[in-house]
């Protein structure tokens, strides 16, 4: 059993890949299988460049794969917003911060029948910074990485859910709200806000935005 335990913590956790849409792409064509209708087959697949709600919602996303138990493969380029759709668009070159590019247009002559445009063609900063903080914070605290895993809030009609990673007197807990509105979570420890670290500290409870995530480690 330990054994098995200790494969789960190396486990593969995988978004998308070199045979599947880039993760920003899957988020801006929803209610679709996975792995399903990726292609110029599909005629209202959008192939264009995500906005920035898109770009929040893959923050969310990105977080939870990396925060949770497992080992995250991010495939290249998900880390500064590349987009495409499946095999081949999937596997477009890696866009380098020192090269300048000619806009990605998309139009009848690409196959596809919708998210026409001419897009330019950039690194994701502001993303590109998101990754490396919250792999920063993994890296930095032993349990996220080998800790035992417990759910310990959730909300379906509020789509909220919590969990916490221990290991020894090491706690760190991972609140997600995927809802609509703010809410609060209750915590029964004094905690120190890690992400997005405003150094608040509260003992009663937590208040979480919309489609955001907050990161709490515990005081000891």
């Amino acid at each position: 059993m330990k054994l098995i335990l200790q494969n789960l913590y190396v486990l593969q956790n995988l978004l998308s890949s070199h045979d599947t849409e880039r993760l920003s792409s899957l988020i801006q064509n929803p209610d679709r299988k996975y792995e399903h209708d990726a292609n110029e087959n599909n005629t209202n697949y959008n192939p264009g460049k995500p906005g920035a709600e898109i770009y929040e919602k893959q923050k969310l996303i990105a977080a939870f794969q990396i925060l949770y138990r497992g080992a995250p493969m991010i495939y290249y380029g998900d880390e500064i917003g590349m987009w495409g759709a499946d095999d081949p668009h999937c596997r477009k070159p890696m866009v380098w911060d020192d090269l300048i590019y000619e806009n990605e247009v998309i139009d009848n002559k690409s196959g596809f029948t919708a998210g026409y445009g001419s897009f330019s063609v950039e690194q994701n900063k502001e993303l590109y910074k998101f990754y490396k903080d919250i792999i920063s914070i993994k890296n930095g605290n032993t349990e996220l990485r080998s800790g035992t895993i417990k759910f310990v809030y959730s909300d379906n009609d509020k789509s909220a859910f919590v969990f916490e990673s221990v290991l020894g007197d090491q706690r760190t807990i991972c609140a997600f709200n995927i809802g609509e509105v703010e809410l609060s979570i209750p915590l029964d420890f004094d905690v120190v806000e890690l992400y997005p670290n405003s150094c608040s500290q509260n003992n009663d409870s937590k208040s979480i935005g919309p489609k955001s995530f907050k990161i709490y480690k515990v005081k000891n």
